[in-house]
């Protein structure tokens, strides 16, 4: 369905879900940063996320481009958008602008993570509803399941016995593992082991899990390592025991 002046859903959730996107994260960040900054620093990441998302657009079709790079400009003949590769984009204006302005990276994520999930949802809802694709349905389930289970783990992670530390950055690498497991598990599936449905999932995958340790302060590699180090003490006692018993029955 198209509405007056062209507009579709597509572009109609797109443009709401951006907005509300862009104000619930500049009203997280004004109480940690200047605001007139925080709204340079969203229009910038928003900039690089339209960028990366077109430029995975064109690199995922690149032999149907045959060279004709000027399409990336046309976005009325020539629509397209990859929302992965924008994610790439738009997290990598936010890591520029953490180092160029030493702002703290952790918070500045952190506070972002519902809010572009909730534009990641309007996003493939308009999706949906003009392709009806069953991938659409798929992942409006996920941010879905996403948006209610980070909003429930909000106020229960700093309680976590392996989570004292209690540092923002918590939502934003769980719900990064999750569905870069989902992403990694559909490029599997689809035999497609690509840059942005296999290496990149698996690659941040990787470093959300190390950076999930590091912000726990090293709490949960210690419970690991005495744990196996139980497990080596039990199995070592034991042996010592059998090797004891063989020395009296001989």
């Amino acid at each position: 369905m198209n509405f007056p002046l062209g507009v579709t859903w597509y572009s109609l959730f797109f443009s709401v879900g951006m907005l509300l996107f862009s104000f619930s994260w500049w009203r997280n960040l004004k109480g940690d940063f200047d605001p007139k900054r925080v709204s340079v620093f969203i229009w910038t990441v928003l900039l690089l996320f339209f960028l990366g998302g077109r430029a995975g657009f064109f690199l995922q079709r690149i032999e149907e481009l045959r060279g004709e790079w000027a399409y990336w400009f046309y976005w009325w003949k020539w629509p397209g958008f990859s929302w992965l590769a924008g994610y790439w984009g738009g997290l990598l204006g936010v890591l520029i602008w953490s180092v160029w302005q030493r702002w703290r990276f952790w918070v500045l994520v952190e506070e972002g993570t519902l809010p572009f999930l909730g534009w990641s949802l309007f996003y493939f809802l308009g999706s949906l509803m003009v392709a009806g694709s069953l991938q659409s349905f798929l992942l409006v389930c996920l941010f879905l399941v996403l948006i209610l289970l980070l909003i429930w783990l909000s106020g229960r992670y700093r309680s976590f016995a392996w989570y004292k530390s209690g540092k923002r950055g918590f939502l934003f690498l769980v719900g990064n593992i999750i569905f870069g497991l989902v992403v990694l598990a559909w490029g599997i599936v689809k035999l497609s082991f690509s840059l942005f449905y296999f290496w990149l999932p698996f690659l941040f995958l990787c470093f959300s899990g190390l950076a999930l340790v590091y912000l726990a302060g090293g709490k949960l590699l210690k419970e690991n390592f005495l744990f196996v180090s139980f497990l080596k003490g039990r199995r070592s006692s034991k042996n010592e025991e059998k090797k004891g018993r063989d020395k009296k029955e001989i």
